[in-house]
């Protein structure tokens, strides 16, 4: 078993290879260079473990092998595009990133502040690995729907609960909230089909059992089950006439947007579902 210690001295070294870039861009002070800044944070953030951990032999989580750098891209991603989120939150109120600390405290303050950031990120990515082989107890079928659910739905899930949190407690303006549903609400569908049809065509291709061509059964109809299932309730609610304040409580748009547990049944079915269609052609073919 692995210790604190082991997961402090990866983390912080690979902070170490993360943090200086961005914060020196941050400690210039201008409005160019703290989107640099940022861009910078979020491009290494994600690249430099997401490469480390594809070649990672020994070491603290080196047995996780190459999931552990998907579930890198899901934790990493949904952090800076959060992170992001707050920043336009921030500019839209009115708010500034200048700290008036000057070059040295500016990085400083900087550095700090994205330190923590990758640390979180990194508890967050040992955590789901941990997590992970602990569902094996439940059985496979179980670890490979929650995992699904995860690859697909982590990312979307983050933005609309933090967009959801900057409404609720005033850091964000109503307008904003409405702003971002009009406005980026259909990124973040784009973003969720875009997941879930490589969550399918890799995660679940590789870790069913059976041949090449069950497994590849299994995948084609799980995945278009789960496009049909992620867009029914959305139509039917485009299809049901008037309107009226129960919209507010019981729109079925609902089933398909509200954060993790939409993934959770959808996900659900359809991998149910592309189990059962598979073992049914197998069936016939025999």
């Amino acid at each position: 078993m692995h210790s604190l210690h082991d997961f402090l001295r990866q983390a912080l070294w690979l902070s170490v290879c993360i943090v200086p870039i961005p914060a020196g861009a941050f400690a210039v002070q201008t409005a160019d260079m703290l989107l640099v800044s940022l861009l910078a944070l979020t491009a290494l953030g994600t690249l430099v473990p997401f490469l480390y951990f594809g070649a990672q032999r020994t070491g603290y989580g080196a047995a996780y092998g190459k999931r552990r750098c998907a579930v890198h891209l899901e934790c990493a991603l949904s952090v800076f595009l959060t992170l992001f989120l707050c920043v336009w939150a921030a500019a839209a109120g009115g708010a500034s990133l200048e700290t008036r600390l000057g070059h040295a405290g500016s990085a400083a303050a900087g550095g700090a502040g994205m330190l923590l950031l990758m640390l979180l990120i990194f508890a967050m990515d040992a955590a789901a690995m941990r997590l992970y082989d602990r569902l094996a107890r439940g059985g496979e079928k179980r670890r490979q729907w929650l995992a699904l659910s995860f690859f697909t739905g982590w990312i979307p899930g983050v933005l609309l609960s933090a967009a959801a949190v900057l409404a609720a407690t005033g850091l964000g303006t109503t307008f904003l909230f409405v702003l971002f549903l009009a406005g980026a609400l259909n990124w973040v569908l784009w973003l969720k089909i875009v997941t879930g049809m490589m969550s399918f065509a890799f995660y679940l291709y590789f870790s069913a059992e059976g041949t090449r061509t069950r497994r590849t059964i299994q995948v084609v109809f799980s995945a278009a089950l789960w496009l049909l299932l992620l867009y029914a309730p959305l139509v039917a609610s485009l299809q049901i006439p008037g309107g009226g304040a129960w919209r507010a409580w019981a729109d079925p748009a609902y089933l398909s947007i509200v954060p993790f547990l939409s993934d959770l049944w959808a996900v659900g079915l359809a991998y149910l579902g592309g189990r059962k269609i598979a073992a049914w052609i197998y069936a016939a073919a025999e």
